[in-house]
This record gives structure tokens, C-alpha cells and sequence, in this order.
């Protein structure tokens, strides 16, 4: 049960919680380069200098490990029929 105190915001969907697991998912996968991992730890970085909430950034890491996910290669190396494959799959893929 979530209890409230004053003038304290409660954080009910545990983002900082979030964030380290989608932080252990990224850094744990095993087909993600380590190039790629780093690319997108240094957006994530780029985010948070700029301000963004962390729920925000959480949303855009879960994304784009997802979306690395489905590249399946360094991001330097994609060709542009690689990244039109990837937003066919993107925009066919079923939510869930």
C-alpha cells in the first residue's frame, strides 16, 4: 500500500526501479554490441544533462534496447535498407 506525506510526491510506478532493471537488461544482453550499449548509455547521459524526467528516460531506454534488439547490429555498420527492414518491423509489430 502507497502512503502519502505531506508535500512529498509518491513515485507509484517505482521508476528508479525501472530504470535499473532496463539499465541490468541493456548491459546484460547478449546480442547487443558493446558498442551499441555504449551509444545508447551515452544518449541516455545526453537526456539527463538536458533534463529530461527519469521516467522519460526509462521509456527511451526500454525503446531503444528494443529496437537494437531488433537491428541486430552495430548501429555504425546499418545500411539504409537495414534501417527501412527495421521501421517495416516497427510499424507491422504487434504491441505486447
Amino acid at each position: 500500500m502507497v502512503s502519502v506525506l505531506r508535500n512529498e510526491k509518491v513515485d507509484v510506478h517505482d521508476y528508479p526501479r525501472r530504470m535499473e532493471r532496463a539499465l541490468r537488461h541493456l548491459k546484460n544482453h547478449r546480442e547487443i554490441g558493446e558498442g551499441n550499449k555504449r551509444k545508447l548509455l551515452g544518449y541516455l547521459n545526453c537526456l539527463e544533462d538536458e533534463g529530461l524526467s527519469l521516467a522519460r528516460r526509462v521509456t527511451q531506454l526500454v525503446r531503444l534496447t528494443r529496437i537494437a534488439e531488433m537491428l541486430g547490429k552495430d548501429f555504425n555498420s546499418a545500411t539504409a535498407e537495414d534501417m527501412r527492414t527495421l521501421v517495416r518491423r516497427l510499424k507491422t509489430r504487434t504491441v505486447g
